[in-house]
């Protein structure tokens, strides 16, 4: 898989909420601390029980002690690593424009956006990916104290769709949320495809159709 540059991940510092910013791995110097963060995403991919702390540290180039003194704990680490990916994916969400007010279209742009954002950011996204089990197997109940830009997004565009656009004869809410559960739905059936990014590549053309037959069928029997 490709990998992100130190020069890329540095673009993206600017997305980073002020206490990642304040982290102590933070202050080290650029290129150094770019590498450390990039040889950790790349070993946690392998799932949390699978990283190890000692490649971790022979393909950043420092001691076992500096990456325990600037993390405390492999745990940490991880958790640092997820919020780190959470806020480069998260600003670029923030930064995209719907302009239109139509839920389906939003989401299917929503769609577009993301399969964009994984060509971009592939290590980012490859950490997230592989976290997402990980805290179901070794850290269940701790993802909800992270935010999720995707539900976060999903949400504001819910609250600012065009009801108008939804049938006479429907609770225009409901037909919303039917929406969102179905989009919801298959995202969850698609965790079967496997615990990588990589595992998802081979299946992008049909994912896209698919998604764009459902939300075909939700505008053919939820909308005007």
């Amino acid at each position: 898989m490709e990998v992100i540059g130190i020069d890329r991940l540095l673009d993206f510092d600017h997305f980073l909420c002020e206490e990642i910013k304040a982290h102590k791995v933070m202050s080290v110097e650029d290129e150094k601390r770019q590498r450390i963060i990039i040889a950790a995403m790349q070993e946690f991919i392998k799932g949390y029980r699978n990283a190890s702390t000692d490649t971790i540290v022979k393909s950043a180039g420092i001691s076992k002690g500096l990456l325990f003194h600037y993390f405390g704990t492999k745990k940490e680490l991880f958790f640092f690593l997820f919020q780190y990916a959470i806020e480069i994916i998260g600003g670029e969400y923030k930064a995209a424009h719907f302009e239109s007010r139509d839920f389906i279209d939003n989401i299917w742009q929503l769609s577009l956006l993301a399969r964009r954002l994984i060509n971009k950011h592939p290590l980012v996204y490859g950490l997230l990916a592989s976290a997402f089990f990980s805290f179901q197997e070794v850290f269940p109940g701790e993802l909800h104290n992270f935010q999720n830009p995707v539900e976060e997004l999903k949400q504001k565009l819910l609250e600012r769709a065009d009801r108008s656009l939804i049938r006479d004869d429907l609770d225009p809410e409901k037909a919303l949320r039917i929406i969102l559960w179905t989009v919801d739905g298959y995202s969850a059936e698609l965790t079967r495809l496997g615990r990588q990014v990589a595992d998802y590549e081979p299946h992008y053309d049909r994912i896209e159709k698919e998604l764009g037959d459902y939300l075909t069928l939700l505008r053919n029997a939820l909308y005007k």
